[in-house]
């Protein structure tokens, strides 16, 4: 019944959708996805049409094929294509690390599919993962997804603890509610067009699943929908105690984890400068890439805030830690030779 509604010629009237998001709007909505859901930009997922008009996914990486002189295949750009309905993307996972757990559910039919999910939030909230936390969107087919944001990216092997723990909680299959993203298994990114059915992917209320209601599909309601979500995202260490009290196994690994929450402390002040220099995450990566390719700081006292960016935006890119401290380190040793001056005269190798 959804479908047909959807595929109706007067969908967008019926549901209430604003004609024509401006190119602002597709900007900011791909800024805030880019935000919320991007770890790894040299990999993506494309779903596309094929003759028959059937769906199918395929993997496409930086400097592989057709994108072998792209250094990344996910940026704001690339999702602005995404919002247009021009393409859809999916993302994947860093090696070790995620802005975002997905619950990506399937249980062959929209009402099997709703019922799990509704068993899942139930245990969300149960467990202490409040209300505002959880983002409900529907897939475009049959399915939905469960999506947690986090503050800062978070391990992707206390993720994978806690999804495990709650579909055991509620009894369900593996193979029907899936854990996504991973390095190697992409997630399908919400606000596009599922290219099997054509019908659009948007948020759902997590609480009645009213679609017919004001389903959040319009520019403005994504725009609003989104900043709500950035505000409000999980905070990491919070999860991690959470975590940390459910499973011995749970327990193990975020013990494992602790030394980050340590490091993280001393970072504060420095992360609150960073935010109030850089307005976007391009602004950020721009400055990165800058700073690695001149080997040098760009301004003199700015060595805390140039390791601390760096060392976020490998991590992001999938570097484990100890690739990240070692190119941090290489860096700071180049950036003392290359301009010595741009150093305090107390730094010392």
């Amino acid at each position: 019944m959804l479908n047909n509604y959807l595929q109706q010629d007067n969908w967008k009237e019926l549901l209430g959708i604003e004609e024509g998001p401006t190119k602002e709007q597709n900007r900011e909505i791909a800024q805030l996805l880019f935000d919320l859901y991007v770890t790894e930009q040299k990999k993506r997922l494309v779903q596309y049409r094929d003759k028959e008009g059937k769906a199918l996914y395929r993997t496409e990486e930086a400097g592989k094929g057709y994108l072998k002189n792209a250094r990344y295949v996910i940026t704001t750009a690339d999702l602005v294509k995404h919002v247009q309905g021009k393409a859809v993307y999916g993302i994947f996972a860093g090696k070790e690390l995620s802005k975002f757990l997905c619950f990506d559910i399937d249980y062959g039919s929209w009402e099997k599919s709703e019922k799990w999910a509704r068993r899942i939030i139930n245990s969300l909230l149960r467990h202490g993962i409040k209300r505002e936390h959880i983002h409900l969107s529907f897939s475009g087919k049959k399915g939905f997804h469960i999506d947690l944001f986090f503050e800062q990216a978070t391990s992707m092997k206390i993720m994978k603890a806690f999804y495990e723990h709650i579909v055991m909680d509620i009894e369900g299959d593996k193979h029907k509610i899936e854990f996504r993203p991973t390095n190697m298994q992409g997630v399908k990114l919400p606000l596009s067009l599922h290219q099997g059915t054509l019908v659009a992917t948007y948020f759902v209320p997590n609480d009645t699943f009213d679609f017919l209601r004001g389903p959040l599909t319009d520019a403005k309601r994504n725009i609003a929908y989104l900043q709500k979500a950035k505000e409000n995202r999980i905070n990491t260490h919070s999860f991690i105690d959470m975590c940390r009290k459910l499973t011995p196994s749970i327990n193990a690994i975020a013990v494992e984890h602790k030394h980050i929450s340590q490091t993280e402390k001393l970072l504060t002040h420095a992360k609150a400068n960073l935010a109030n220099t850089f307005q976007s995450v391009e602004d950020k990566l721009e400055y990165c890439k800058q700073l690695l390719l001149s080997r040098k700081l760009a301004y003199k006292g700015s060595r805390h805030n140039a390791t601390l960016l760096i060392g976020q935006y490998l991590r992001e890119l999938g570097n484990t830690q100890e690739q990240t401290t070692s190119e941090v380190k290489a860096f700071i040793t180049e950036a003392y030779t290359n301009d010595r001056n741009k150093l305090g005269e107390d730094t010392t190798f």
